[in-house]
């Protein structure tokens, strides 16, 4: 159910007669900015929030049934997350501030890079990339994670304290296309390579493979068009296939799978920054049979864009790696400033805004769209479908774009809405100047569309009356080029 403004308020699932299962119903609150301040979940229970003035969370409170608990959030200037708070539980006891217990606290260096958090030591090299972290606790001996980078900031390889090691390897694009675990292994059948299948940005599946060469667990994805947000989950082990249908909440965070027939067989909650518990759904033939088709389901996305690293605990975000302990990428962001005045942070409310890329954040329900008047106008102009172009171009545009020009004869007009709309929503498509006159933000990018690959310069975000008043986080026209 959504509001008249078009924010989320409830999330249930409902049954053949219509009835709401209560195993699945999640409310939404909001205060008077718009800002979520409340999530009511009939599983994991009630949770309330308090945001400062730049949009932060300070405050969470959660109920569980007659159990309380709250914790504290303190930023530094710079917006970093500088200590978390905790308020002991409580059976139906109020909560006083004045009985927080400080979990955890942080200090960063001049560069906005956290370097110690709690018992947890970072360092990093010259570029900014996190080289070691090192975990000390009383009466243990310290472990120690050891990262390689190459001269293109991608994650190489990663030494874990037990002595294990994982490579990563990458394509021309910079994904991530294998994992690989080396050195000695424990035994045949645990998984020593993963590879990963791509549809431009989007991760849809990956592989499992053992030491011994044979196939384990696969999993595909399946997104709403042009975005990053989960729809089904297929599995495969062996000769079972198992569909399950995401259930995302108002960020695109995977929450729950669920079967064909409607039961809830996997259960995740995303922590504030990151932290992730979940609940599987349990098989008592498990203990007896060892068999894959005895595995338990579960889903290893987290936040939109991210995959969730067993070996590491650390989440693939496409262009870096998220760490959710520290509530920070391991390296700077590529795009520099243009990701924002922390090049290492993460989105400043987790709540409502994410960065599906691991470049910068926008609201987790957003992505650039077409207007009905914005796409008619874009397709009157350009589609060879539909008829050639009904203005001369822009003078400043004659040198790559001449009068007749036209998208391939291979894209349908689905195929062009939707390429304009992938260039438009990689922020590293972005170009400084506006060539075209205009105010608003100019994307130029290839896409690719039934083995045909065409360049695209799209417009967004600025007001054009004459195609129905368009503005922020519309498309206004997209324009093949050469």
């Amino acid at each position: 159910e959504w509001s008249p403004t078009g924010l989320l308020q409830r999330q249930a699932l409902e049954g053949a007669d219509g009835r709401v299962n209560d195993v699945l119903e999640r409310r939404y609150q909001y205060d008077v900015l718009d800002r979520l301040t409340g999530i009511s979940d009939s599983h994991w229970g009630e949770q309330a929030f308090r945001l400062n003035g730049a949009g932060q969370v300070t405050a969470e409170r959660r109920d569980e049934g007659r159990r309380r608990q709250a914790r504290l959030f303190g930023y530094d200037s710079e917006q970093n997350l500088c200590e978390v708070s905790q308020i002991a539980p409580g059976l139906g006891e109020t909560l006083k501030v004045q009985d927080a217990v400080v979990q955890a606290s942080a200090r960063y260096d001049a560069a906005g890079r956290v370097v110690e958090r709690g018992h947890t030591q970072y360092r990093y090299d010259d570029c900014g990339r996190l080289a070691m972290k090192r975990e000390t606790r009383p009466g243990f001996r310290p472990k120690e994670t050891y990262f390689d980078w190459d001269v293109q900031d991608r994650l190489v390889r990663v030494s874990l304290p037990d002595g294990a090691r994982w490579r990563y390897r990458y394509d021309a694009f910079g994904r991530r296309v294998s994992k690989v675990r080396e050195g000695q292994l424990p035994s045949a059948q645990v998984v020593a390579r993963v590879a990963y299948r791509w549809d431009g940005d989007q991760l849809i599946g990956q592989q499992q493979f053992r030491a011994d060469g044979s196939a384990a667990r696969e999993v595909q994805w399946v997104y709403e068009p042009g975005s990053f947000r989960p729809l089904a989950q297929v599995e495969a082990q062996g000769d079972s296939t198992q569909l399950h249908y995401i259930v995302t909440d108002l960020t695109g965070t995977a929450r729950e799978l669920c079967s064909e027939e409607g039961e809830v067989r996997w259960r995740g909650e995303q922590g504030l920054w990151g932290s992730h518990r979940e609940e599987r759904r349990p098989i008592p033939l498990r203990r007896y049979l060892g068999d894959a088709a005895n595995e338990e389901v579960y889903c290893e996305l987290r936040y939109q864009g991210q995959l969730y690293d067993a070996e590491t605990g650390l989440y693939y975000n496409r262009h870096r790696y998220y760490d959710a302990e520290s509530g920070q990428y391991l390296s700077p962001d590529p795009i520099g400033l243009h990701g924002g005045i922390r090049p290492q942070g993460y989105v400043h409310n987790p709540l409502e805004w994410v960065d599906p890329l691991g470049l910068t954040e926008k609201e987790g329900g957003e992505d650039y769209e077409y207007s009905f008047g914005s796409l008619r106008h874009s397709l009157r102009r350009h589609s060879p479908h539909v008829g050639p172009p009904r203005q001369e171009p822009y003078a400043s545009m004659k040198p790559k774009r001449q009068k007749g020009s036209l998208f391939p004869s291979e894209w349908g007009n689905r195929d062009i809405a939707s390429a304009a709309k992938e260039v438009a929503n990689n922020p590293l498509n972005k170009i400084a100047s506006n060539r075209e006159g205009f105010f608003g933000n100019v994307f130029e990018g290839t896409a690719t569309r039934n083995g045909v690959t065409q360049k695209i310069r799209v417009i967004t975000d600025h007001a054009d009356p004459h195609i129905g008043g368009t503005g922020s986080g519309i498309i206004t026209s997209s324009i093949p080029i050469k």
